[in-house]
């Protein structure tokens, strides 16, 4: 079983639709917080109490947002994953995943399967999607604009229909952030022991 902790449910939804269909296996508990800072705070007991009722590998995600990603998942290896229950072999199959800016970096890589979710919008895949500062106000913009004013893409309606449809492969090509989601899943090899 595949623990996933997240600071917000949308992601936590997004990664729980998504995981299933990278590992036909794979049995997703997930777990939200009120933000990064809870996340920190509450994390290390949330992976005890996932480990307890049988999770084997275990996913933190965070949005880097202004912060550098290399020091967001540096912080979440010593708070969380340095003070929590795993063993070296449990933690060689955890991932410490940092979406640059936020998760809606990899929607905007493969935005056109939107338009499977939300049919009444048809837009197209953006390139270099993590270059783009606040993804998910970029989204809620170009959603509003088509919607003729209103927001067609809501994160907690949405997010995890888009982890049930989104081409991951062609994220894992765009997005260097979400390769180590892809290692975990399909691969077994987490980021969190020095190689």
């Amino acid at each position: 079983m595949i623990a996933v902790l997240c600071e917000e449910r949308s992601s936590v939804d997004f990664l729980k639709t998504l995981i299933p269909r990278m590992s036909k296996n794979a049995v997703v508990k997930g777990q939200s917080f009120d933000g990064v800072g809870e996340l920190l705070k509450r994390g290390a007991s949330a992976i005890g109490a996932l480990h307890r009722i049988g999770c084997s590998q275990f996913i933190v995600c965070a949005d880097a947002d202004a912060a550098r990603g290399d020091l967001r998942r540096e912080e979440i290896i010593q708070r969380i994953f340095r003070t929590c229950c795993l063993d070296r072999e449990q933690l060689a199959k955890s991932c410490a995943l940092i979406a640059v800016q936020e998760i809606e970096a990899w929607i905007l890589a493969n935005l056109s399967c939107v338009s499977k979710i939300i049919t009444k919008w048809r837009p197209d895949d953006i390139s270099r999607s993590e270059a783009i500062s606040e993804p998910k106000e970029q989204l809620l913009r170009m959603s509003r604009k088509d919607g003729h004013g209103r927001e067609l893409y809501r994160p907690p309606e949405h997010n995890g229909k888009i982890g049930s449809v989104i081409d991951y492969d062609k994220v894992a090509k765009s997005c260097p952030s979400f390769r180590p989601l892809v290692e975990l899943v399909c691969r077994g090899k987490g980021n969190i022991l020095p190689n």
